[in-house]
């Protein structure tokens, strides 16, 4: 399979093997400062690679391709991959990798670079050793524009057979992503993406869904586009824009199973078909879903974190911690989700101080979000702090004035009603009006 792979890279495009003996060594990183410890399997951190083309409006292109290896490589369950979120957390910075293994603990680092001119594209890709401070492999490409696709597969492939993974049947299909080969459908495609990453807003997810459609009409295989379109309706209805949300639903889960029958791998499709399924109260078919994307997707930090959560909503907390931890140690630098559903854990088990603690560090980093403090609310009242639960839900009304305790329930699909109607009693009694 080793084998199989190589010739493929090889038959890809211009490419060049680099000697890998005669690059120069760098300093090694220490197992005794690692954050965490390093995974049985190999584990690789993939870094945003150097944008040399002198044209910052095209970093959003190479960063997405970045993204698409790291996708790829996540496909692998005898990998440790890290996710982007984390690695991203270096771009522009002058760091070592000996401290990018030691912070986000793992061994290997890919490190890369793009040039892009005319319609030639020049990539560049090594990855290090960082425990043992030395380069295990390397490899240069040039490539016609038309073909860079291409080259996400093949500097996946050459991890996998520089770390000499072996792969088992249909491992070797997965990590060759169906993409586009529209460079136009791509970059469009990205730009709605950057319009969707965060919070987003009513505008801005209109932005991203028109510009989706543009997409699909230059290339409607490209699944990524399709899941991407689903969640802007999967967004509509959970925000309340949409003047039927179970309209909206549907449409988002028939562009879902397109996908899907065009590309069964692709993680983010069963991260988006569980949220529809959690939204209608489906608590089952959610885990379902979920257990099924994360073995076709065991390193994808979001699909691991997405059956943490259905298990949660599902009742089964002791279930969904390891999970929502795993996912965590897969996205070392996390976003503030991922504390929300480790703080909902924590309180449905009885342990609130270790709730509290997650939503601090939610809102600490999302200060603007209510979210974080309508739990606050919650969780300090189960904890008798009467004073506390009020001064959050003062700061829940500040930040979302019209937020009541009817809106609370709608949107929070707990399987167990009698915990949602004591969390809703605890935002009673903190102050939280009722609502129509």
């Amino acid at each position: 399979v080793a084998a199989a792979i190589v010739l493929l890279a090889l038959g890809a495009g211009g490419y060049w093997a680099w000697d890998n003996s005669r690059l120069p060594t760098v300093e090694a990183a220490s197992l005794d400062k690692m954050a965490f410890p390093l995974p049985e399997n190999p584990s690789v951190a993939v870094l945003a690679f150097d944008n040399l083309t002198g044209d910052p409006e095209q970093d959003i292109l190479i960063d997405g391709l970045v993204e698409d290896i790291i996708t790829s490589l996540s496909k692998i369950p005898n990998l440790f991959v890290v996710a982007r979120n984390s690695t991203f957390t270096y771009k522009g910075k002058p760091v070592k990798v000996s401290q990018v293994a030691e912070e986000l603990g793992v061994r290997y680092v890919l490190e890369g670079s793009v040039r892009l001119s005319g319609n030639q594209a020049r990539i560049t890709a090594q990855l290090i050793d960082a425990v043992a401070g030395h380069h295990v492999w390397a490899e240069r490409y040039d490539h016609d524009l038309g073909d860079i696709f291409a080259l996400q597969d093949d500097i996946s492939a050459g991890v996998v057979t520089a770390l000499e993974v072996k792969l088992v049947a249909g491992e070797q299909a997965r990590i060759r992503r169906q993409t586009t080969t529209s460079r136009r459908a791509y970059e469009l495609y990205l730009q709605a993406q950057e319009n969707l990453s965060g919070q987003g807003s009513k505008e801005k997810t209109t932005l991203a869904r028109n510009l989706l459609a543009q997409v699909l009409e230059l290339d409607s295989k490209f699944v990524a586009a399709q899941v991407a379109l689903a969640h802007t309706y999967i967004q509509e209805a959970r925000q309340g824009w949409a003047d039927s949300p179970a309209r909206s639903l549907e449409r988002a889960e028939k562009l879902i199973q397109e996908a899907l029958q065009i590309d069964e791998t692709y993680p983010g499709a069963y991260v988006r078909l569980a949220s529809i399924q959690l939204q209608r109260g489906e608590h089952d078919k959610a885990i379902a879903t979920a257990e099924k994307g994360v073995s076709l997707g065991p390193n994808f930090a979001d699909i691991v974190r997405t059956l943490a959560t259905s298990l949660m909503f599902g009742g089964r907390a002791a279930e969904a911690l390891p999970k929502i931890e795993e996912a965590m140690r897969l996205n070392p630098y996390s976003p503030p989700n991922y504390f929300n559903i480790l703080s909902r854990t924590h309180r449905m088990l009885g342990q609130y101080q270790e709730s509290v603690d997650a939503l601090k560090e939610m809102s600490a980093r999302r200060p603007n979000s209510y979210v974080p403090h309508y739990n606050l609310a919650i969780t300090y009242g189960l904890m008798g702090r009467a004073e506390d639960a009020q001064h959050h839900a003062e700061e829940v009304l500040r930040l979302r004035p019209n937020f009541t305790v009817r809106q609370y329930e709608r949107d929070t699909p707990y399987k167990d009603q009698a915990t949602l109607k004591r969390y809703a009693d605890a935002l009673r009694a903190a102050g939280i009006p009722e609502g129509e």
